[in-house]
């Protein structure tokens, strides 16, 4: 998201970021402006609370307490997103589609606002499979009726969050078509960072409905410290489990047992809630640190062992770089499920996770060229995207604001 809000900067625009405290220092070191909310309900240190407590969860409760989380989110957000969207004053809002009180809030104002997915697209037709699971795409009517099924089930999670937003927005005299599946996406503009090419066909959805690319740039991030020394130049597996799912040392330990092999240099990012050296290696040119400048090892990487997360997904196949998933929870089975049908990699539900079997997916994308070619192939349509810029000009026609912004000298924000 702070790519995306530097982009639109460039093109002219005055950008300001909100958030609870614990996002400020992300803000600030994308060099953005940042205005803070809900510390009252959100103070320092909770998101790394909350997080170690989501890193040990998996399957049905870590959704459980993921949509919680979203949902005392969006009680906060409808106590102080109003009061700030007035006095921030603001042309058009951009809001992240797990902020459903900050939709709700424009709604109630009446302010043009894009929604942005940095999943999937949500499909609640029934059409492709929700990215809560991992099921293939597949064009039958059984298909459906399981998918539409999932999408049920998905919306009864959701429940008291959309009954929260809802009531807000009729609080403000606002009528809603609560038929509509879509009510509380905008009905301007809703862009997802997936490429059409890496995604289940997206012919049926509303034509406001729109997937560009990664949002991310290579800029904007905290320097990490990495041993670049220790870097042996040998092919390089790169594995992370993100930054949400890394409270799991047995799956560390799977994954280093699969991994660890002569002729290849494993480097494994654990994250904060795992210690490295509770890790017992194999091989001495190992290495495990707990924060990785993940990008710049993808570009030396030949394989990438993740959760299947978005982000870190589509950063490892716009170097090229092919995928082994270990899907968890939330839209990690849906993004798995695209790797498998993209052809870039293969996936290993949690609960058939060995190091056995992980290490037999593992020599088979290691093995089979078809692999990095489609990771190419997708690096290749990646690259010729630019999925900020898509994004941006996207929200910028959606606001009735252009690029020309900064020819002219205006700013809208």
């Amino acid at each position: 998201m702070t790519a995306l809000a530097r982009r639109l900067e460039s093109r002219g625009h005055e950008v300001i970021c909100i958030g609870t405290p614990d996002a400020a220092k992300g803000v600030v070191a994308a060099g953005l402006r940042f205005e803070e909310y809900c510390g009252r309900q959100f103070p320092m240190g909770s998101y790394a609370e909350r997080a170690r407590i989501l890193s040990t969860l998996t399957g049905d409760a870590a959704v459980a307490y993921t949509f919680q989380w979203i949902s005392d989110g969006c009680r906060a957000e409808l106590d102080e997103a109003p009061g700030l969207l007035e006095r921030l004053a603001p042309d058009g809002v951009v809001v992240d589609q797990i902020t459903p009180g900050v939709s709700a809030a424009a709604i109630g104002m009446g302010l043009s606002f894009a929604t942005v997915s940095c999943t999937p697209l949500t499909d609640l037709t029934g059409v492709t499979p929700h990215w809560l699971f991992p099921w293939p795409h597949e064009d039958s009517e059984a298909a459906r009726e399981r998918n539409r099924a999932g999408i049920a089930g998905f919306l009864k999670v959701m429940g008291a969050i959309q009954a929260m937003a809802a009531e807000h927005i009729e609080s403000k005299g606002v009528h809603l078509d609560t038929s509509d599946v879509y009510w509380r996406v905008s009905k301007l503009v809703y862009v997802s960072q997936i490429p059409a090419a890496f995604d289940f066909p997206g012919d049926h959805h509303p034509a406001h409905f729109h997937r560009t690319g990664p949002f991310h740039d290579g800029a904007g991030r905290e320097p990490v410290a990495f041993p670049w020394e220790r870097l042996t130049g040998e092919p390089l597996i790169y594995a992370s489990m993100g930054t949400l799912q890394n409270g799991q040392a047995d799956t560390f330990r799977a994954i280093l047992a699969a991994t660890e092999r002569p002729g290849y240099q494993v480097v494994l990012s654990v994250g904060m809630n795992t210690a490295p050296e509770s890790l017992a290696l194999a091989r001495p040119d190992t290495v495990v640190v707990q924060r990785a400048p993940q990008l710049e090892l993808l570009k030396l990487a030949a394989l990438c062992v993740t959760h299947a997360g978005m982000n870190t997904t589509l950063e490892a196949l716009a170097q090229g770089v092919p995928l082994v998933a270990i899907p968890i929870t939330n839209d990690q089975p849906g993004v798995a499920a695209r790797i498998l049908a993209s052809g870039t990699g293969l996936f290993l539900p949690l609960a058939q996770l060995n190091p056995q079997a992980l290490r037999g997916l593992v020599d088979e994308v290691l093995r089979t060229p078809s692999y990095p070619e489609r990771a190419l192939a997708m690096k290749a349509a990646i690259t010729k995207l630019d999925g900020l810029g898509m994004a941006a000009e996207l929200i910028e026609r959606a606001f009735g604001a252009d690029d020309r912004a900064a020819a002219t000298g205006s700013s809208p924000s």
